[in-house]
């Protein structure tokens, strides 16, 4: 029998349309309790301190920032003095540097003269590189270049000067004072490893100057220049005081049954005597001019006025380049090729 209408089957029971979904709503921010997901679009940089420029950065030229106060600024304007004096020192210095390696080397005076031959050496070094320097000095800018130039020069005179005058006055000293010790060190390998000592003494300086730029051990240098100067000087001293004491008294001489002769009876000096007495004396005064001025220098150093000691760096510069034409010039005195104190 028929069913009612309300029971009666649907004829699309099977396939029934698909429920209608609510609309898609808009996407809405996350409540704050929810982590936010990293979003991979890069942040916009924050504006921030721009970076300080540190000291040993390359600025201009190298380290040119840390060249501009210290030890080599201080009489940076002064160049010019001690470029013009070296330029003199040059003119004057070359030929008779030259002069004497030529004659030393020519001759058979290389075991006796070695150590004046170096210092010949070193002081041509220093007089060959001044062109370069001045060069450096007229036509490169900047103070760093410069003193990049300067430094090899200066620290193989400025070494090599007090080194080979210690050895000098050693020997003196040795010969004239235990001549016993000299005749046994007199070959000439003992001399030979000397030298070459004092040039590895000086290659150690110059690496030393280097690495401490742009400053200057100041300290260092002037314990150096102390130490030498104290050698020089009681080497010098004991030496004067030997050639001034007369051989024999005269009560000895009377002990002796000997006659003498009136300069050795009246406690006087004999003219070999009296010569190298004045050949000591000239070189005793030399190295004091030299090295002395350099030592209360640097005892100066930061504290007086910077133009007094630039005024005083000029001075001493000046009166080391004629230093350092004495050893030489008394070298070719007495080989007899300076006629004008031939009679000295």
């Amino acid at each position: 029998m028929p069913l009612p209408a309300h029971q009666a089957p649907t004829p699309e029971l099977d396939h029934q349309a698909p429920t209608p979904q609510p609309a898609r709503q808009a996407l809405m921010p996350l409540p704050s309790r929810w982590p936010s997901t990293p979003q991979p679009a890069c942040p916009v940089p924050m504006p921030g301190p721009a970076p300080q420029a540190r000291p040993d950065m390359n600025t201009t030229g190298g380290n040119a920032s840390s060249y501009s106060s210290g030890f080599w600024n201080l009489c940076a304007s002064n160049l010019h003095v001690n470029v013009s004096i070296s330029m003199v020192y040059f003119v004057l210095g070359l030929p008779i540097f030259g002069y004497v390696l030529w004659l030393i080397a020519t001759g058979n005076a290389l075991a006796s003269e070695i150590f004046i031959f170096n210092i010949a050496a070193a002081e041509l070094v220093f007089c060959l590189c001044v062109p370069v320097v001045t060069t450096v000095h007229l036509i490169v800018a900047g103070l760093q270049h410069y003193v990049e130039t300067i430094v090899f020069p200066y620290a193989i005179i400025y070494c090599s000067r007090p080194l080979f005058h210690c050895c000098i006055c050693l020997e003196r000293y040795l010969a004239v004072v235990h001549p016993v010790v000299f005749l046994k060190y007199k070959p000439l390998r003992y001399r030979v490893g000397l030298v070459a000592s004092v040039w590895g003494g000086v290659a150690a300086f110059t690496g030393a100057f280097y690495a401490y730029l742009p400053e200057f051990p100041v300290s260092g240098y002037n314990i150096f220049l102390l130490v030498t100067l104290i050698v020089d000087l009681f080497c010098s001293l004991s030496i004067l005081h030997i050639l001034k004491r007369p051989l024999l008294r005269q009560g000895e001489m009377e002990r002796r049954g000997g006659g003498g002769g009136e300069s050795e009876l009246s406690g006087g000096m004999c003219p070999v005597k009296r010569k190298a007495f004045f050949v000591i004396s000239v070189v005793f005064l030399t190295m004091l001019i030299d090295q002395l001025p350099f030592v209360v220098m640097y005892f100066l150093f930061g504290n007086v006025k910077d133009y007094v000691y630039c005024v005083i760096d000029s001075v001493t510069m000046s009166f080391s380049c004629a230093c350092g034409l004495v050893q030489p010039l008394f070298y070719l005195h007495r080989a007899g090729k300076l006629l004008c104190i031939r009679g000295l």
